[in-house]
């Protein structure tokens, strides 16, 4: 991309970084508007200009079209994350949500293993175009079945809201200590992994010797040996623990883990099996937070659940790029400080579920009576 669009490697990375930032920032314009109009004419609206955005990134001419056209992609990309997790919200019960959220992650976990691979394939046969242009037919995809397949699902629709009401929502859930409480358990999980995205390939690859094919293997052995397990394993415990539990395990799971590892990385243990072991579990424990972290964000504000999927969204974003930036402006070759970051961020998780409540079904009576 860089030589085809006289570009330096720094602006083809900055595609990247605009991407994710207007990811983060967007969601929280798609739930308000999915609470007042409808999830199904929102959903439709930013697959529209996700498609559209595609072809746009596959037709640039030069670096800083493709930013743009970037930008507007990532508008509408994100639309089908916030709208689909206030979906699942409209349609179950608090626990069952959690249940049901265990099984998207569980699929959404093929996309780390499957993506770079065939995108891989079409950049070796057709060029770094054929990307965009197959993003933008998936998108096509994804637009018929959600036109022909899905009604609306919101169940307190009201078009006759007023703007002001619309932006009151994210000051209930700032107001809301169970809120918070989700939010950032999950969140502070996602950034957890971003510093240790950043800093493992350089430990991994540079340190120990392995190839990035071997590394994509070691990634695609935690979806399989870890996350995918969790995922089940979520949707047992949910309806039986409930929620807020089967999230506090998840994260203890999820700190002892890192610290484990970060202790290792330390002491200057290296191995294979050092580093593996502990990932294997940590994945474990991030499958049991998300869904519930999730179910707990969204279910306690039905009405403005697509608000709430929005404010979780950025959160996701915002704390994710602030661990992995802070990894990177570091800069420091030492694989002590990514590990560091990593079980640092893993324990703000823990630290966030003091925010719940300590009784068992009082947070959507209490967040119902602020609504």
């Amino acid at each position: 991309m860089a030589v085809e669009l006289g570009a330096t490697v720094g602006e083809i990375q900055t595609t990247l970084a605009v991407f994710l930032a207007t990811f983060g920032i967007a969601q929280l314009i798609y739930g308000p508007l999915s609470d007042r109009f409808g999830r199904r004419v929102v959903l439709l609206a930013g697959i529209g200009v996700f498609i559209a955005a595609s072809v746009g990134c596959a037709t640039a001419s030069d670096v800083g079209s493709l930013i743009a056209w970037r930008i507007v992609q990532a508008s509408g990309a994100c639309a089908g994350q916030v709208i689909a997790r206030a979906i699942v919200r409209d349609l179950f019960q608090r626990d069952e949500t959690a249940r049901i959220m265990a099984y998207v992650g569980m699929a959404t976990a093929i996309s780390p293993a499957t993506g770079p691979l065939v995108g891989g394939l079409l950049h070796e046969a057709f060029g770094w175009t054929a990307n965009f242009y197959a993003l933008g037919l998936f998108g096509v995809a994804i637009g018929l079945v959600s036109f022909f397949f899905m009604g609306e699902t919101n169940p307190y629709l009201n078009p006759s809201d007023r703007p002001a009401r619309l932006l009151g929502g994210f000051g209930t859930l700032v107001r809301s200590r169970a809120y918070l409480g989700y939010v950032l358990s999950a969140s502070w999980i996602l950034a957890s992994i971003m510093a240790w995205n950043v800093g493992a390939p350089f430990l991994i690859i540079e340190r120990l010797g392995y190839s990035p094919a071997e590394y994509g293997l070691f990634l695609t052995g935690l979806s399989v040996l870890g996350y995918f397990p969790g995922g089940y394993l979520s949707s047992r415990l949910s309806p039986r623990l409930g929620v807020a539990r089967t999230l506090g395990l998840g994260s203890l799971i999820c700190f002892a883990s890192a610290a484990a590892f970060a202790a290792f990385v330390a002491l200057g243990w290296w191995s294979s099996a050092a580093l593996f072991g502990p990932m294997v579990v940590y994945s474990v424990g991030m499958a049991l937070v998300f869904p519930n972290a999730t179910a707990g964000a969204v279910g306690a504000h039905p009405r403005i659940a697509g608000t709430a999927s929005a404010g979780l969204g950025f959160a996701h974003m915002f704390l994710a790029g602030l661990a992995s930036g802070t990894v990177s402006l570091i800069d420091v070759p030492d694989p002590r400080v990514f590990a560091a970051v990593f079980a640092a961020a893993a324990l703000f998780s823990v630290l966030a579920l003091l925010l719940l409540p300590r009784r068992r079904g009082s947070v959507t009576a209490a967040d119902e009576s602020a609504i």
